[in-house]
């Protein structure tokens, strides 16, 4: 039998499962107390559609609207950063997210850095649609008054409160906006401006006062918050104590959600919700009605992407209005261009497949434009995703590179080449901007003893798997085409770059000492033709950073070894170096070759041979063993050789491999000496045929077409391992006379 459920309990049911469902963050209240939920985004970068963590706009749009039913008096503002980044919201200008912004009811953003990549006028335009921009730290050069496209703070009754929002924009706009676009202002400590606003803010009659930041914060797993630091070694920590009851901060792309004690003792709410609206932060403020006064804010994270996050139906009229948009740049951004092997991937602490084709598409287009570069760069940071291998569209494109950027050539003199690759590997990364991406040259380095790569607080900078990355010296940068970049101020190259680095964008200040030659081009088509004329992109990363203190150059005379053949094998530095004290194995496959003498000197025997005084040595179990003495600490070759190959080579065909360790000790400018290790290998085939390209025992006209396919190929190319077997003149390049060869061989 079925008990008919009492009324009372039925209410009460339906109160528990309310409250069950309702977003984080609401909190009820006494009867003589209010609640206001001020709700916050920040750096939505146009991020319109779901995606991964991503929410899209339908959904973020139902979450605000679920929030807004629990509490009416729910305010939603943005930490800024909210149009540039999607291919969508980029071909309309932002048109989708301020419909958005409207959607939600949001009137105020914090200005951000990436609010300025169109220009001012679309700053303007935003505004007269209803979104007012705040910031108290940003002024005019000319007279120091505030530019009238921003306000420094706003109130808003919410409730029964008057609430003032303070904005702040981070000084890193000076360098990570268009300098062109920033040119006319400049940006105040934002501390001590914001202790000013909110100063005045309560004076005209806020209640409560929250800066709406755009600038970084952290929060690490002991659930310390910091706050982001500038190239002078400054920080934002001040915001704390500008008398403000809580923080909305963003730029950082965090999860923050915490309290910061001042200097006075009190614990400062601190909240940013992640980015591209994956998160909504929540500031609860609990106030007594009768006087006003806040009893508390309560900072909380509604982390909309988590796996045990109550689905969200998203909002029938938000994504119909986006479909309709959407559907206007479709045919732009749906148009196939061709397809990837391979992921291109971004990296911030190295050179990446990713950095490495982009750049290469620079060349290319300076090349058949007829005002070729030696060198090409990219910001890491300009490349904001990575591309998975597939088919590749026009919106991908948009996605990776959704700036406007105009390809740059700018003359500059070998020294500032230098400097620009000194910052590009070390001070950008120390800045959190990422290292430099390039293509064009190969660069030699060593990395320091000692240092390591600070941040501008002077703490150690960790890759991605939370290791600290010693300081870069280099060595040498050689082009391409072969040709030394000479460190000095007689010399000039020819350097490709975006219009943003080229006017010292991401502080690349060592192109203003240049002069531009050349700018034409959108680069995001650029690589757009570069993926069309490829049909496949198969691009392979041809080793453009070389730590000479950790690898060795370890080369063979042969290309085809067969049964009772001798070939040489020599192992060097990548480049000259400071050791005088070495250790070196050279491992082989003992069942294949014997060990046939060191060239030019008996092995056994101390001699000196370019430099090099050969103290003891050790041959078997199929290592060659060297100490070695350098008496001047000055040496690029260690050893030379000799091998033969046994009688049953032929019958264990394939790819072989020569390794060589070496253990040294290197001395500094300074004269102080460490031990380092450094490692290479070479590889050639045994057995089969000569000039055999397929493995099918012959020579024949597809050997040839194959070997043609190499003209050109050079050592340092991604092509070169397969190529070097057909390197028969040993030239390091495939030429006529090795595609000569192949001919003769087949009759």
């Amino acid at each position: 039998m079925i008990k008919k459920i009492k009324k009372p309990f039925m209410l009460l049911l339906v109160l528990v499962m309310l409250f069950s469902f309702m977003p984080t963050g609401s909190v009820s209240a006494a009867d003589n107390t209010g609640v206001i939920d001020i709700l916050s985004f920040n750096d939505f970068h146009g991020a319109l559609d779901p995606s991964g963590k991503n929410q899209g706009v339908a959904k973020l749009v139902a979450e605000v609207n679920n929030y807004k039913a629990i509490n009416p008096d729910t305010y939603v503002v943005s930490g800024g950063d909210n149009f540039n980044g999607s291919a969508a919201s980029n071909l309309l200008y932002g048109a989708p997210v301020v419909d958005m912004f409207h959607e939600i009811g949001a009137e105020y953003s914090a200005l951000g850095n990436h609010e300025y990549d169109w220009g001012l006028s679309h700053i303007l335009d935003w505004e007269s649609q209803g979104i007012q921009f705040l910031s108290c730290n940003i002024v005019n050069k000319s007279d120091d008054s505030v530019p009238g496209y921003v306000k420094p703070y706003a109130i808003k009754k919410i409730g029964g409160l008057n609430v003032a929002f303070v904005g702040l924009t981070t000084p890193q706009t000076v360098y990570t906006a268009l300098p062109a676009n920033v040119a006319a202002i400049k940006f105040l400590d934002p501390a001590a401006a914001a202790k000013t606003a909110v100063t005045n803010a309560r004076a005209a009659g806020a209640n409560v006062v929250i800066l709406l930041a755009h600038i970084g914060s952290y929060q690490n797993s002991t659930n310390t918050i910091t706050f982001e630091t500038y190239i002078d070694g400054t920080s934002a920590a001040g915001l704390v104590d500008t008398g403000a009851d809580a923080i909305i901060t963003a730029h950082s792309h965090n999860e923050v959600c915490g309290t910061v004690t001042n200097s006075a003792g009190a614990a400062i709410p601190v909240v940013q919700a992640y980015y591209n609206g994956r998160d909504l932060a929540d500031l609860n403020i609990v106030y007594d009605k009768d006087n006003g006064k806040v009893i508390s804010i309560t900072p909380k994270l509604d982390k909309m992407y988590a796996a045990d996050h109550l689905i969200i139906t998203p909002d029938a009229a938000a994504a119909a209005k986006l479909a309709a948009s959407e559907s206007t740049v479709a045919p732009i951004l749906n148009q196939q261009l061709g397809t990837s092997n391979v992921d291109l991937v971004r990296n911030d602490y190295t050179i990446s497949n990713m950095g490495e084709w982009a750049t290469s598409t620079m060349l290319i287009a300076d090349a058949a434009a007829g005002t070729p570069a030696d060198i090409s760069t990219q910001n890491a940071h300009g490349l904001r995703v990575d591309l998975p291998a597939g088919q590749l569209t026009m919106g991908d494109m948009y996605n990776v590179m959704p700036f406007d950027n105009v390809l740059t050539n700018v003359k500059m003199t070998g020294a500032d080449v230098y400097a620009l690759f000194t910052y590009g590997l070390n001070g950008a990364i120390g800045s959190g901007l990422g290292q430099m991406q390039y293509n064009g040259c190969k660069v030699y380095y060593h990395t320091d003893p000692v240092k390591v790569i600070l941040d501008p607080l002077s703490n150690a900078v960790k890759d991605n798997n939370g290791n600290t990355i010693p300081v870069r010296v280099i060595d040498s940068i050689v082009l391409d085409s072969g040709r030394m970049v000479v460190n000095d101020k007689s010399n000039t190259y020819i350097i490709a770059t975006n219009d943003f680095m080229a006017t010292g964008g991401d502080n690349y200040v060592a192109f203003l000492n240049g002069t531009v030659t050349n700018a034409a081009g959108n680069i995001r088509d650029i690589m757009a033709d570069n993926v069309k004329a490829a049909g496949t992109l198969k691009f392979e990363q041809a080793g453009r950073l070389l730590n000479v203190l950790s690898t060795l150059d370890v080369t063979t005379t042969a290309n085809l070894v067969k049964k009772g053949d001798y070939f040489d094998v020599t192992a060097s530095f990548l480049a000259t170096t400071t050791a005088n004290a070495v250790s070196f194995v050279l491992a082989y496959d003992q069942n294949k070759f014997e060990y046939a003498g060191n060239l030019g000197a008996d092995p056994s025997q101390p001699s000196y041979i370019d430099g090099v005084t050969y103290l003891t040595s050790d041959v078997g179990d199929g290592n060659v063993k060297f100490t070695i003495m350098i008496p001047d600490y000055k040496t690029k070759n260690l050893v030379s050789l000799r091998f033969r190959a046994k009688e049953n080579v032929e019958t264990q065909n394939g790819d072989n491999s020569i390794t060589a360790t070496a253990n040294f000790v290197y001395k500094t400018s300074e004269g102080k000496k460490y031990v380092y290790s450094a490692n290479g290998s070479t590889d050639f085939t045994t057995g089969g045929t000569l000039g055999d390209t397929d493995d099918d025992g012959k020579v024949t006209l597809l050997d040839l077409s194959n070997v043609i396919d190499m003209f050109g190929v050079k050592n340092g190319d991604a092509l070169w391992k397969k190529a070097k077997f057909y390197d028969f003149n040993k030239n390091k390049v495939i030429d006529i006379a090795d595609i000569v060869t192949v001919a003769k061989l087949i009759f």
